[in-house]
């Protein structure tokens, strides 16, 4: 598995200040990503928005390298078309054992790549009422592992961690937010997705790096131990 991620925060500071920042990202992804990235009114999301096409570019790039034994430059951009299945997850044309995943939030964009499904969520560490979100959206022993820890700034943290496993997990499934949060539970005494009577495992989560402020985590079907980490700079 192979996992990208890109610190944003400079990028979108320089954009700001000069249009040949956008026109660069631009010249590193297909007509599709750069369609999309135009539709979004805010700078900060055309930014995230073409920063997440380059990364999809460079993992399928580096895909089809070892795959296929083609050479690319950092100046090619391949022509990459979508197709949706019915759940909606989005998987490219030709490639269907190219597996991806996106995720952008706060300053960080980040992209997993597997041969199996994978999903990636990256959560930046900023909310007022988790203990009601909590509440409403987590299972009862996720709740009752949240109570335990008094200090508001840990138990914070273990919500986030909580939260970026669930994304990952159902962005790895498909299901999206169809799927009933409280449905499945979060065991980091093994690193596991957990659901049903008897519990079955349905999925292993892995949280690769520490960033600060934010919460990175990837889910797949698989345990693996071989995780290739790329930070990506633009």
């Amino acid at each position: 598995m192979k996992i990208y991620y890109c610190n944003v925060h400079n990028l979108i500071e320089q954009a700001k200040a000069d249009d040949s920042v956008l026109e660069a990202l631009m010249k590193r992804v297909d007509k599709t990503r750069i369609e999309k990235a135009s539709r979004f009114k805010r700078l900060p999301d055309k930014v995230c928005s073409l920063v997440g096409g380059a990364l999809v570019q460079n993992a399928l790039k580096d895909y089809i390298a070892e795959n296929e034994a083609l050479e690319f430059s950092s100046e090619d951009v391949l022509d990459i078309s979508y197709v949706l299945v019915e759940n909606g997850k989005p998987y490219v044309k030709n490639y269907p054992s190219f597996h991806f995943s996106l995720s952008h939030s706060g300053d960080y964009v980040a992209l997993a790549a597997a041969g199996i499904p994978v999903g990636i969520d990256v959560q930046e560490e900023r909310v007022s009422d988790s203990d009601k979100l909590a509440e409403r959206f987590f299972s009862e022993k996720e709740n009752e592992m949240l109570r335990k820890i008094a200090d508001d700034e840990d138990r914070s943290h273990m919500f986030f961690r909580i939260w970026s496993a669930k994304e990952a997990y159902i962005k790895m499934t498909g299901h999206g937010l169809q799927e009933d949060l409280s449905g499945f539970h979060i065991s980091f005494d093994d690193m596991e997705i957990r659901r049903g009577s008897p519990e079955v495992t349905a999925g292993y989560i892995i949280e690769p790096l520490p960033l600060i402020g934010n919460v990175l985590t990837v889910c797949i079907g698989e345990r693996t131990d071989n995780i290739n980490l790329n930070e990506v700079v633009f």
